[in-house]
């Protein structure tokens, strides 16, 4: 079973939510859907949505798949570390750091030239 939520239902269109892969997608074929088992429902989300500190995505699409693609292969292979480093309107941003080597995710991302640095102003941080 795949944890997801529905987003909004437009006229034939389902837009889904994967809450374990961060995906989206829009769902034409209803019979494709089915409801959860009353004992699912009641299960509490077990993934967390965060952002990583300091780093602004691409506005280019592809840049944004590569990004992702590196940092699916890099956390679903490798053990991290994650430290939350403030809370912004509900929102937790973290860094992550590898556990063997304590290098920072967001800063080998940057090394490879596919996001940049995003400055944030201090009255934003709490």
């Amino acid at each position: 079973m795949v944890s997801s939520r529905i987003d909004r239902i437009e006229q034939n269109k389902v837009y889904v939510h994967f809450i374990d892969s961060g995906n989206c997608e829009i769902i034409t074929d209803s019979s494709c859907l089915t409801k959860s088992p009353s004992n699912f429902i009641q299960l509490a989300t077990q993934v967390r949505e965060f952002e990583l500190v300091y780093i602004k995505p691409s506005i280019n699409e592809d840049d944004r798949q590569k990004v992702k693609r590196v940092l699916n292969d890099k956390i679903n292979n490798e053990e991290y570390l994650l430290n939350i480093e403030y809370r912004y309107q509900d929102v937790k941003y973290i860094s992550l750091y590898n556990e063997g080597t304590k290098d920072n995710l967001a800063k080998l991302v940057i090394k490879y030239g596919l996001i940049m640095v995003n400055q944030v102003k201090r009255q934003q941080k709490q």
